[in-house]
């Protein structure tokens, strides 16, 4: 059985112990040292222009209330506290200059079409940040929203990109949005029709990514059978039972261990499954 990279999916806010929120540096680095081969993370467009890391588009503001992130500026969003916290939502650029080249970083853009309404284009923004940056790193972008895939692929043909896919979705392999390499496909349906996906996925030089929805445990049966199907790599919320099952995990931690679909772990993840 193949052991496959571990992507973090909103830095893996799911396991045993004190838990960092979601989407956060705190759980970037926990994840990291944990043996994570990715950090996959949620981008919004800011009102005046800045790529930040949060996956709602609403949020609760100290000062404004219940308010839509693409209607605050930085400055604004700099002012909310993740879960009463003194840690603050990162941006994208602070991200790339935290991690080191070596770290592969999976963003997906949340919400185009509201910072399109606003007269800015977060494709755009996207690459100008990582041209910006300057640094020689691997970043594979992935969204739900063809139009954004096939415009990143017009802008930048040699940027790497994983179309994602929901539940009620085929995946045609005839028309993939902007020629992605990898797609993102729910892990309740890989671990159904894993084998015959992955196999036409690859006659076409192409690599399914399961990505973990509320539906289905994280547990060594999963994980078991994602592993025989040949998966190369899983975007999972509790990368230490991940990590754990396949002996990678990096944690001495006795208590840690893959959980069980009785026992389900501690989750510092919002309730949206995308």
């Amino acid at each position: 059985m193949s052991s496959p990279e571990i992507w973090a999916h909103r830095g893996a806010p799911l396991g045993n112990g004190q838990l960092p929120p979601e989407n956060s540096l705190t759980a970037f680095r926990r994840a990291l040292e944990l043996g994570a081969d990715a950090l996959e993370f949620d981008l919004q467009l800011t009102a005046d222009n800045h790529l930040v890391i949060h996956h709602d588009s609403q949020l609760e503001h100290p000062r404004l209330g219940l308010v839509t992130l693409p209607d605050l500026t930085l400055e604004e969003v700099k002012e909310v506290r993740l879960d009463d916290r003194e840690e603050k939502i990162p941006t994208f650029q602070e991200v790339l200059q935290e991690f080191p080249n070596n770290v592969l970083l999976v963003p997906e853009l949340k919400s185009p079409d509201i910072a399109l309404e606003r007269g800015l284009d977060p494709v755009e923004r996207l690459l100008q940040e990582l041209e910006e940056a300057g640094q020689d790193r691997r970043v594979i972008v992935q969204c739900f929203h063809s139009a954004t895939l096939e415009r990143l692929h017009d802008l930048k043909p040699e940027q790497e990109l994983l179309a994602l896919y929901r539940h009620e979705q085929e995946v045609d392999l005839d028309s993939i949005p902007g020629q992605a390499t990898y797609l993102g496909v729910p892990m309740l349906k890989v671990f159904f029709f894993g084998d015959s996906l992955m196999k036409a996925a690859k006659s076409q030089g192409r690599q399914i990514v399961p990505w973990r929805e509320m539906t289905l445990s994280e547990n060594p049966e999963v994980f078991e059978r994602l592993g025989q199907f040949g998966v190369e790599a899983l975007m999972v919320d509790d990368a230490e039972a991940a990590l754990t099952f396949y002996g990678r995990c990096r944690e001495s931690d006795s208590s840690s261990r893959p959980h069980s679909q009785e026992e389900p772990a501690i989750s510092r993840r919002s309730r949206k499954p995308d």
